[in-house]
């Protein structure tokens, strides 16, 4: 069955109340070995990134991890 364009706007709908959007710009090829890093681990992209970030505040800012509930996530 095809995808309706009323159930296509109640997806991006839904996307642009329930998520956030960042965006990241590094230099060239960066991308590429970090979804290759994140394909090696079984991890899809965006995982990956959000993962890394969460750890090195887990790790390096403890203090700060716990005052923004990163702990409850």
């Amino acid at each position: 069955m095809p995808y309706s364009e009323a159930a296509k706007r109640a997806t991006i709908k839904y996307i642009k109340n329930n998520y956030d959007t960042i965006t990241i710009r590094k230099s060239k090829g960066t991308k590429e070995r970090w979804k290759k890093a994140a394909d090696a681990i079984g991890e899809p992209l965006h995982e990956f990134i959000s993962k890394s970030v969460t750890e090195r505040l887990k790790n390096d800012y403890p203090d700060v991890y716990k005052e923004l509930h990163f702990d409850v996530e």
